[in-house]
């Protein structure tokens, strides 16, 4: 039986990064184990879980995420594309090491295309995003406009809306 992680713990142990250099093979695992967990706690999402995992795995090279179990690198890799951040497919030769790493050399966040959604959404077994941006995307389309649909408009005075009705919801 396993003890279950003490999160406080690993906060304070994480708070300034990682030095990825000198850390552990097991100092690394912990270490993205505490960032998956930071993510889904404070609900990181889109440009936000983006940001987020730019700036604490810039200083993480292909051959330090290699280190890292395949599992854990799954793992971040699918809540990544989960969050609405937007990681290419895996192929055959390519690594979650190698595709990690490409995000946190973008200059700027991949803007999603229906295609992209589409491919993501059908590779999560239709499990579905936790981004409201891409999951209004996905159901409406990327160029819907909830403030161009007259219908929508009329439902939003009356109240009846039930859907997303912040424009930065409805697309990317």
């Amino acid at each position: 039986m396993t003890t279950p992680t003490d999160w406080k713990a690993e906060e304070k142990r994480w708070r300034n990064g990682i030095d990825a250099q000198t850390a552990t093979d097991e100092d690394l695992t912990d270490f993205i184990l505490f960032k998956l967990w930071e993510y889904n706690d404070c609900k990181a999402m889109d440009n936000g879980l983006w940001s987020f995992f730019q700036n604490d795995f810039k200083a993480f090279s292909v051959d330090t995420l290699s280190k890292v179990h395949i599992k854990h690198l799954r793992n971040i890799y699918t809540f990544l594309r989960r969050g609405g951040v937007y990681v290419r497919t895996k192929e055959k030769r390519t690594t979650y090491a190698q595709l990690l790493f490409e995000i946190t050399q973008e200059e700027h966040q991949h803007l999603w295309t229906q295609e992209n959604i589409k491919e993501v959404h059908n590779e999560l077994d239709g499990n579905g995003f936790q981004s409201n941006k891409i999951n209004n995307a996905l159901k409406y389309g990327l160029n819907y406009n909830i403030l161009q649909d007259p219908m929508a408009i009329t439902l939003l005075f009356r109240g009846t809306l039930t859907g997303p009705t912040d424009p930065q919801t409805i697309y990317p």
